[in-house]
């Protein structure tokens, strides 16, 4: 098992991640620029995490973990979008919000705990 598995915060990231590429390849409205933007910017928040798991030096997790929580709000930014075009309703808008919103402040508090 690689160190990275046994962070909570990877597993919420993981899970989100599932959540994105399920509706990815669920949904028929999207553009292909938009599933391959979605998909790459969610994939990004769990490869960061696993990436900044391993660097040694304080500096160097840390930024891994603020490019994972970019990715992020990247992500979010499009699904918010897409619940504006009514691509997402509001019940599956509030899944994706909520989870990130969970990742995301994990993610925050590995920050924090990094100065």
């Amino acid at each position: 098992m690689f160190d990275f598995e046994k962070f909570k915060v990877f597993g919420k990231a993981e899970e989100y991640c599932l959540l994105v590429r399920a509706f990815i390849r669920t949904t028929r409205k999207l553009e292909r620029f938009e599933r391959d933007q979605l998909g790459r910017s969610a994939l990004s928040v769990v490869a960061n995490i696993a990436e900044g798991n391993v660097m040694i030096s304080k500096k160097a997790k840390k930024n891994y973990f603020l490019i994972a929580k970019g990715s992020l709000s990247e992500n979010q930014a499009i699904l918010r979008i897409m619940k504006k075009e009514n691509i997402l309703d509001e019940a599956e808008y509030q899944e994706f919000y909520t989870l990130a919103d969970e990742t995301a402040r994990m993610l925050s508090g590995l920050i924090r705990n990094l100065k």
